[in-house]
């Protein structure tokens, strides 16, 4: 989860990274593949297409799993924070569904690993210190 609080956050600049850094992975497996006379010059197009094609599969797993919040005032970015562990949850339930049992018994727990990147926290410090509003401190629990 990535919250922009500066509205300066580039999604294509994230994609472009992502995808170069793929490529050159891709491209260190082509290399490191077997090469001598078995191994023609069309297999290795045909390995490269492979390549390509499981690198945007890749590229396009890595960022369905991006949230990307843009919070336009404090009160924002306190409710995006407060909803949270609600979210997760629901992620949590969804994984669990996701798994087919093999047996009778329950499945076990999905574990849901999130990194939270804020960017720019201090952005509302400003604001947040000559508003009129008076928030109440928010509690995150855990799910």
């Amino acid at each position: 989860m990535f919250i922009s609080n500066d509205h300066k956050f580039s999604l294509s600049r994230i994609i472009h990274l992502f995808y170069q850094r793929l490529i050159s992975s891709a491209s260190n497996s082509l290399k490191s593949s077997p090469s001598g006379p078995s191994y023609s010059a069309t297999q290795a197009h045909s390995a490269e297409d492979d390549d390509l094609k499981s690198v945007d599969s890749v590229l396009h797993e890595c960022l369905s799993r991006l949230w990307l919040l843009r919070c336009k005032d404090p009160l924002q970015l306190r409710v995006s924070l407060a909803a949270l562990p609600r979210r997760l949850a629901t992620i949590e339930k969804r994984k669990q569904q996701e798994q087919v049992p093999q047996t009778s018994d329950p499945p076990p727990a999905a574990e849901v690993n999130v990194t939270l990147i804020i960017d720019s926290i201090d952005t509302f410090s400003l604001v947040e210190n000559k508003s009129t509003y008076h928030y109440e401190p928010v509690r995150l629990t855990t799910c």
